[in-house]
């Protein structure tokens, strides 16, 4: 009994190794290839040596180590939704850091921009004529009060009613009233300008985000996609890793 579990268990452990092996020996031949095309001769002869040695290990009954080659993979992924105008991302291509490899249609977002544009322009053209209104309410509250102190000084001597001094006062906070709301007014529309510029931002960097740049040096090990198709924002587009540092993990 305690014979057959220990030969259960070494079966099993060996079907676990052979696991580990076949997946390490798939992952490797698909960076073999793209080393093929790329002509990497000594990288090349190494993992083929590596290889073999991991093959020859494998027909033994039972291995003493097994091990992978690993490579930092990254998945590029899209910024924005929309239509793939350009897309010039081949397996087994290099890409240097900062390289712009395609762009998503913007032209929507372009428009919406401009709209935005002319709304803040014209919105501030409001401040423009708020700020003359207020130049004008502000002469006729000086001269208010101009005739304010000269009603007092008469109704002072007897020479104007009660009435006149009320009408004069009247009038003074009228127009200060006026400035008061068109102060307000300003306020108002500094918030509209502010959120269009706000708006405005939003939409550049989505203009900006259309570009799809590649951020770091390495090899394309898949493409996911084709030019012209339709993506969704956080769609993966490729996926790269640098091939000059691999790592055998046993």
């Amino acid at each position: 009994m305690v014979f057959v579990d220990e030969k259960r268990k070494n079966s099993t452990q060996k079907d676990q190794i052979m696991k580990e092996f076949n997946r390490s020996l798939k992952q490797a031949g698909r960076i073999i290839s793209i080393l093929i095309k790329q002509r990497s001769g000594y990288l090349l002869l190494f993992l083929t040596s590596a290889l073999m040695i991991l093959s020859g290990c494998a027909t033994e009954e039972q291995s003493d180590a097994y091990g992978q080659f690993e490579a930092t993979e990254t998945t590029i992924s899209s910024e924005i939704s929309g239509k793939l105008l350009q897309f010039s991302v081949e397996d087994g291509s290099n890409l240097a850091p900062g390289q712009q490899v395609g762009y998503v249609d913007s032209t929507q977002r372009v428009l919406q921009r401009d709209q935005l544009i002319a709304q803040m322009e014209s919105t501030e053209a409001r401040i423009a004529s708020v700020n003359a209104e207020v130049d004008v309410q502000e002469e006729e509250l000086a001269l208010a009060h101009t005739n304010l102190e000269r009603i007092k000084a008469l109704a002072n001597d007897g020479a104007a009613t009660q009435q006149k001094l009320d009408d004069a006062q009247s009038r003074v906070r009228t127009i200060q009233k006026r400035i008061d709301a068109l102060q307000t007014q300003k306020q108002s529309i500094r918030a509209k300008i502010n959120a269009a510029r706000s708006s405005i931002a939003q939409v550049n960097e989505q203009i900006d985000d259309a570009r799809i740049i590649n951020p770091i040096n390495g090899t394309v090990l898949t493409s996911f996609v084709e030019p012209h198709e339709i993506v969704q924002m956080g769609q993966p587009l490729y996926r790269i890793a640098n091939l000059d540092t691999l790592i055998l993990r046993i």
